[in-house]
């Protein structure tokens, strides 16, 4: 298991949610509990914020974080290029004094003191070095696997050491003497008839329950049991008590000496006490998420960096008896067919969590095909059997990688990620609105992400504009015109940081898009979003006016405003081209002449000479 995660990002708000999945992937691998996964989180998260609005303000810099474990805990180390703060050394708030001033100020900082168990600061190299410690807690790890591996050899160990006791008869269990009628009704009544009754019993019960899980999820419940160290545990102390019984009855003579049928009873009791634990840890064992926890906690680096060799291509050829996430992958399946939502949703985010746990840049040719291909086939599964939970689910997983891939430049699951978006996402614009919007909202992130970054990934822009274009056709040829205004208001909330960065590429994209959309609405005579459409485009114009944006291109540089204003001449035109059929669009023509006049105000007065 890796000990050590690393990020290094640019210092920005919108950057907030990439270091907050990194920090709770990062923990999770390293063992950390849920509670305490949500702890260290907050407290990462205000430090980060307090960093980019404080240290930051006036320039920009990058935040480095690390997560590590040390003995007993996790050690997340924030480094940044800011002013010299030290913020153990602000004084603890009085709560009672900010209830009643309304002032907030070391509000944040006693916030993350409260969150994890120490804060250490230092300043070193012209950086400021903030360690947040937070006690490894095992709550998580009290599950299947520790009773497994300290429960059962305690009750073992104990019997075993009553069991030398005795035969070296130090603390005999029966002080009087046994005639051979006593010796034999103990050997024959308790250690044969019963043994074998019970043994039998609990055998058959336990095996049918764990078959019929087999059945309802995956035929590797059933490995998992067999394989176990508790069913071999009973199996061998129930075995071996009945053999001893057996041996001890055909070799029983007079005088009975009572420490061979005090072995008896300590033997009879070790097997009905073992009971206790196996019920008890095959109950657990046939919860589904018990099996998917077991299952991916065997997808480590080892395991990762053998499958290397079948990835050809693109494509994860793994053969089926060797992909550790195939098993995972049916019991969701499973589960979504049977209606299990919960199950359901418990797998897929834990597929999520292992992914983001193993995704690094210098792995990716092989990490995100083998699980893109799983959360893909479980995506196709939902879409069959009409589930928009998972359907939503998987999006989002979608849309949360592709995400972290763009900050991380990887641009090999950049492309995955968008090509299974476009496969997931087109089957589902027609009857699933809530996945629709889920489907626009992923893209919106990546471009958020990209624009923010300043990546440079420009065939994957291009990817993402080119499936805005074909969900936007796909929506006016399936008349969902809610989705439609739903598109155009997702881009309106890009328009800040697209000014912002100066994007020109994503601007005049954007302004195409729209510019799309608004031939549509127009021949559709979708009065409300026609006019959404023009005032947006000339929000976009002013802007790329106001900042003078340009693009690149071969033969010279092109104004993003004249780009835009060309998107308006065409909308112009298909309205004078159809005047008879669009009389009531007219009174557009002056509104986007306007628009355009105050575009070309602005050029003019970004071009003109300071004076």
């Amino acid at each position: 298991m890796k000990e050590r995660f690393e990020l290094e990002i640019e210092g920005k708000l919108e950057h907030l949610a990439a270091i907050s999945d990194f920090i709770a992937n990062s923990v999770r691998a390293l063992g950390l509990y849920d509670r305490k996964v949500f702890d260290i989180q907050m407290a990462v998260d205000e430090a980060c914020a307090n960093i980019i609005s404080h240290g930051y303000r006036e320039k920009r810099g990058t935040i480095a974080l690390s997560c590590r474990k040390k003995g007993k805990n996790i050690v997340v180390t924030i480094t940044d290029e800011g002013a010299p703060f030290d913020p153990t050394a602000v004084k603890t708030p009085d709560l009672d004094a900010i209830m009643e001033e309304q002032e907030m100020a070391g509000l944040g900082l006693y916030f993350i003191k409260t969150l994890v168990d120490e804060v250490t600061y230092d300043y070193r190299a012209g950086k400021n070095v903030l360690t947040l410690i937070v006690a490894h807690g095992q709550a998580r790890r009290y599950t299947v696997a520790w009773l497994e591996k300290v429960l059962i050899p305690a009750i073992i160990g104990f019997f075993a050491v009553l069991i030398a006791l005795t035969l070296f008869g130090v603390t005999p269990l029966i002080s009087a003497p046994m005639d051979l009628d006593g010796a034999r009704g103990i050997l024959e009544g308790v250690g044969v008839e019963g043994l074998s009754a019970i043994f039998a019993i609990v055998i058959s019960l336990t095996l049918m329950a764990v078959q019929f899980a087999s059945q309802q999820y995956s035929h590797r419940i059933m490995d998992l049991h067999i394989k176990s160290l508790t069913f071999w545990s009973v199996i061998v102390i129930y075995l071996g008590s009945l053999l001893y019984n057996v041996f001890a009855l055909l070799r029983l003579e007079e005088p009975v000496e009572s420490k061979y049928v005090e072995l008896s009873v300590l033997l009879t009791a070790l097997s009905f006490v073992m009971l206790v634990p196996y019920f008890f840890i095959t109950m657990l064992r046939l919860k589904p998420e018990s099996v998917i926890n077991h299952l991916l906690s065997t997808v480590d680096d080892e395991y990762l960096r053998s499958i290397q060799r079948y990835v050809r291509e693109g494509e994860m050829r793994i053969p089926g008896d060797l992909d550790k996430v195939l098993p995972v992958t049916e019991i969701i399946e499973k589960s979504i067919s049977g209606g299990d939502r919960s199950t359901a949703r418990f797998g897929i985010d834990e597929i999520h969590r292992c992914y983001m746990a193993q995704l690094r840049k210098e792995r990716e040719a092989h990490v995100s095909p083998l699980f893109l291909k799983h959360l893909l086939g479980i995506g196709r599964e939902a879409i069959i059997e009409a589930d928009d939970d998972s359907i939503v689910q998987v999006l989002e997983i979608f849309g949360e990688v592709g995400t972290h891939a763009i900050a991380q430049r990887m641009n090999y699951t950049t492309r995955m990620v968008l090509d299974n978006i476009n496969l997931i996402g087109f089957k589902i614009l027609k009857e699933y609105d809530v996945a629709t919007q889920q489907m626009i909202d992923s893209l919106q992130n990546m471009l958020t992400e990209y624009i923010a970054t300043n990546c440079r990934m420009e065939d994957q822009l291009a990817r993402i504009f080119t499936l805005y274009h074909d969900a936007a056709a796909e929506l006016f040829t399936f008349k969902k015109y809610r989705m439609i205004k739903y598109l155009i208001t997702s881009f309106a909330k890009l328009f800040d940081v697209m000014v912002k960065n100066e994007h020109s590429e994503a601007l005049e994209k954007s302004a195409g898009l729209i510019g799309r959309i608004a031939s549509y609405t127009l021949s559709l005579h979708m009065k409300d979003e026609l006019e959404e459409a023009v005032h947006f485009l000339h929000t976009l114009g002013v802007a790329a006016a106001k900042h003078n944006l340009v693009l690149a291109a071969p033969d010279g540089s092109r104004s993003v405003a004249d780009r835009i204003i060309a998107f308006y001449d065409e909308i112009k035109a298909e309205i004078q081209r159809s005047k008879s059929t669009l009389k009531e669009f007219e009174y557009l023509i002056a509104d986007i002449e306007a628009a355009e006049q105050e575009i070309e105000q602005h050029k003019r007065t970004m071009q003109r000479p300071s004076d």
